[in-house]
C-alpha cells in the first residue's frame, strides 16, 4: 500500500489529522508526525525529524500532507529530502518567507507568551483556523494547543519567522503536487495558492470555499475526497 505522511499546523499537533486517519488508513499505510513539542529553531532540523522518522519505519517513498507550517516542512524535504517524496499536498500554506511585519508580529507573540503563558493563543487562534463555528471542533482544537509546552510554541514561532523563501525552488518541483486553499483563510491566502499554482509544473489547485486555515478539520470528507482523487 502506498504511504501517506501528515505534517500537522502551528501550534497543534498530529491529532489534527484524526478525521483523515479514520477515513485514509483503510486504503493507505497512514503516519501522523507529532513535532508539536521538538524544541527546535529552525525548519531544516524538522525536516530531520520527519527524515529519521521514515528512517525508523523504513518508509522509502511516500506522499506528504503538509497544512500550514506542515507545508513549509515539505519546501525542507523538497531540499533536503527529495529521494523520499512520491507527491505532495500543499494545504492552507505558502512559499514566500515572513514578511518584516509578519516576523514582527511573530516576536511580540514570543513576548506575550513569555509574560502571560499560552492559554491566550486558544482565542486567539480558533478565529483564524475556522470559518464555521463548531463546538465540537472548537474544543478539539483547543485541547491540542493546551498539549503544546510553552518553551516549544516559542521555538515553533522562532522557526517559522527564520524561515527562507521558498518560491525560488517552486519551479523545480516535479513530482505530482495538489494544493488546497480556503477562500476565507486569511494566514494563507488565495493568491499565496496561486502563486505557488502558477509556479510548480502541473499542480492541481483546489479551493474550499467558505473555509478559513483548518481545511482538514471544516471540510474532511471534501478534503479526503480531495486526496483520494489526487492519487488515482
Amino acid at each position: 500500500m502506498r504511504n501517506i505522511i501528515f505534517l500537522h499546523a502551528f501550534p497543534l499537533n498530529s491529532k489534527m489529522w484524526k478525521y483523515q486517519i479514520e477515513n485514509l488508513s483503510k486504503d493507505f499505510n497512514v503516519y501522523a508526525i507529532n513535532y508539536q513539542n521538538l524544541n527546535k529553531e529552525h525548519l531544516k532540523n524538522y525536516a530531520e525529524f520527519v527524515y529519521e522518522f521514515c528512517q525508523k519505519n523504513d518508509i522509502k517513498k511516500a506522499v506528504f500532507v503538509g497544512i500550514s507550517m506542515g507545508g513549509y516542512i515539505i519546501f525542507q524535504m523538497l531540499r533536503y529530502y527529495k529521494n523520499l517524496i512520491e507527491a505532495i499536498v500543499l494545504a492552507n500554506t505558502k512559499a514566500s518567507a515572513d514578511s518584516k511585519e509578519a516576523k514582527k508580529k511573530r516576536f511580540e507573540l514570543i513576548k506575550r507568551i513569555e509574560k502571560e503563558g499560552t492559554e491566550f493563543l486558544i482565542d486567539e487562534y480558533i478565529v483564524k483556523f475556522l470559518k464555521n463555528r463548531d463546538k465540537e471542533k472548537e474544543k478539539f482544537i483547543a485541547q491540542m494547543i493546551k498539549e503544546a509546552h510553552k518553551d516549544s510554541i516559542i521555538s515553533m514561532l522562532k522557526a517559522l519567522a527564520n524561515r527562507e523563501d521558498s518560491i525560488e525552488i517552486l519551479n523545480k518541483i516535479d513530482v505530482p503536487t495538489l494544493i488546497i486553499a480556503g477562500k476565507e483563510d486569511e494566514l494563507s491566502t488565495i493568491e499565496d495558492a496561486k502563486i505557488m499554482n502558477d509556479n510548480i509544473r502541473n499542480s492541481k489547485l483546489i479551493i474550499f470555499e467558505n473555509c478559513k486555515h483548518l481545511s482538514n478539520i471544516e471540510y474532511p470528507e471534501k478534503f479526503n475526497n480531495a486526496i483520494r482523487e489526487f492519487l488515482k
